[in-house]
């Protein structure tokens, strides 16, 4: 990440407060630091927002999962075995498949998740199996179904 000349010279004065011994005329400025401090945020924010930036877009509830927790869900759940069992499966999972993509609703929901073995295009296995033919991908999207069950 970059910063910007301004916020830069905001981060730069808020880290040369002394905050082991603030004196009454040290208020005023902190105050002011912190409120352009703010304004940089919403600025960034605004801007991200424009953008079309996912995270602003995040449903406020609970059950939103972000991608480590997905990930630990999984792994417990298939308990390192790769739950696709393809044709050239390789036992052991060591990669998280999204069956439906990264963009959609809910993307790291772990219903929509298998736990599979491979990398990817990579390397054999389950994982290169979904990415490289329709029929894996049709082959984890039924199993995921089958899982969510």
């Amino acid at each position: 990440m970059t910063l910007s000349t301004r916020q830069e010279r905001i981060f730069r004065n808020l880290a040369a407060m002394p905050t082991d011994d603030l004196q009454p005329a040290d208020y005023a400025m902190l105050d002011q630091l912190v409120a352009q401090a703010g304004e940089e945020v919403e600025r960034i924010d605004r801007a991200s927002a424009r953008k079309g930036n996912r995270v602003s877009k995040r449903p406020g509830r609970e059950d939103w999962w972000t991608l480590p927790a997905a990930k630990r869900a999984v792994h417990q759940r298939s308990g390192g075995d790769c739950e696709l069992r393809g044709p050239n499966c390789q036992g052991r999972a060591r990669e998280v498949d999204h069956v439906y993509g990264r963009r959609g609703d809910d993307p790291h929901n772990p219903s929509k998740l298998l736990h599979v073995c491979g990398h990817g295009n990579f390397g054999g296995g389950c994982h290169q199996w979904v990415h490289q033919t329709a029929e894996g991908r049709e082959a984890s999207r039924v199993r995921a179904k089958e899982l969510a069950s």
